[in-house]
C-alpha cells in the first residue's frame, strides 16, 4: 500500500483519471486503489467513470475499484447487475496484485452468457479463493487478438524502464523483451515492438490480421509516461494482457497491476 497519501500524490492521481489515453485512466485506478487514505473525492470520480467513460476497460476498472474505495460490489448479486450493463458474455475472475496464474488455480471463468451462469461462476470462484479471496471483477469478452504485456518498472540506479513483449502464456514461454529508459515516445515505442516478435504477429501471420499496432504504440508511449511521472510513489504498474484487437479496432488492457514503493 502506498502511506498517507499528501495533497501532491492525491492530485497526480485524480488528474490521471481525466487522462485523455485510456491506459493513462487504468493505471491512475489502479494507483488510486492502493492508496491507504484515498483523497477526498475519489469515489464519486470513480463513479463517475464507471458509470460514463467512453472506454469499456475504463468502465469495467472503475467497478472493480469501487469494492475498494468503499462501494460495494463482492456479491454475485452486484455481479450479475455489472454483467448485465455491460452485455454478455462476460468473463469473472479473481483480481488483485497478489493472485497470479488465475487461470491455472480456477480463478478465471470464460464466455458466461446469462445471469445463472454469472452467479455459479462467482461462486464457485470466492470459493476456490477461500478465507483469502480477492477482489472478483466482471469484464466483458474480448474479441481475439495479440496480447502483450506492457509495463514500467521505476529502478532507484537506471530510472524509468519500460518494458515491451508479447503477453498472456508467452511471457514465461518466450521470456522476450524490448527494454528503453522512459518515457517512451511513438517511434521508439514502435522499435521496441519491431524487436521482438509480437511484431509479426500484429503485421498479421497466418491468416490473422493485421492488428491495431497503432493502439498498441499509444498504450505503451501512455503507459510509459504515467510511470515516469511517478517515480516517487510507483515502483512499478504492468498490463498483462493488453489485447490489441484488428486493425482499427483499438486495444484493450485486461488486467493493470501496479506496486507501490513501499509497499
Amino acid at each position: 500500500m502506498l502511506g498517507p497519501a499528501d495533497a501532491r500524490v492525491a492530485s497526480t492521481f485524480l488528474h490521471a483519471l481525466d487522462d485523455v489515453n485510456a491506459t493513462v485512466r487504468l493505471a491512475a485506478l489502479s494507483a488510486l486503489t492502493r492508496l491507504t487514505a484515498p483523497p477526498p473525492g475519489a469515489c464519486g470520480h470513480v463513479l463517475r467513470l464507471a458509470r460514463d467513460d467512453r472506454d469499456a476497460g475504463v468502465r469495467r476498472a472503475a467497478l472493480s475499484a469501487l469494492g475498494r474505495l468503499g462501494v460495494g460490489v463482492a456479491d454475485a448479486e452486484t455481479a450479475i447487475a455489472a454483467a448485465e450493463r455491460l452485455g454478455y458474455p462476460v468473463a469473472v475472475k479473481a483480481s488483485g496484485s497478489d493472485v497470479a496464474h488465475k487461470t491455472e488455480r480456477g480463478l478465471v471463468r470464460l464466455g458466461l452468457d446469462d445471469a445463472p451462469a454469472v452467479k455459479a461462476a462467482f461462486e464457485e470462484i470466492a470459493a476456490r479463493a477461500g478465507g483469502r479471496a480477492p477482489t472478483l471483477i466482471v469484464q466483458p469478452m474480448c474479441g481475439p487478438g495479440v496480447e502483450l504485456i506492457v509495463g514500467v518498472r521505476n529502478d532507484p540506479a537506471f530510472g524509468s524502464l519500460t518494458v515491451v513483449g508479447l503477453g498472456g502464456v508467452y511471457v514465461e514461454l518466450l521470456r522476450e523483451a524490448a527494454i528503453r529508459v522512459g518515457p517512451v515516445g511513438l517511434e521508439t515505442a514502435v522499435a521496441m515492438l519491431r524487436e521482438t516478435r509480437a511484431a509479426t504477429l500484429l503485421d498479421g501471420f497466418r491468416g490473422a490480421g493485421p492488428f491495431d499496432l497503432d493502439a498498441a504504440v499509444r498504450a505503451v508511449v501512455a503507459l510509459s509516461a504515467f510511470g515516469a511521472a511517478t517515480q516517487d510513489v510507483v515502483a512499478a504498474v504492468e498490463i498483462n494482457p493488453l489485447i490489441v484487437l484488428p486493425r482499427g479496432g483499438g486495444a484493450v488492457a485486461v488486467d493493470v497491476v501496479l506496486e507501490a514503493k513501499g509497499g
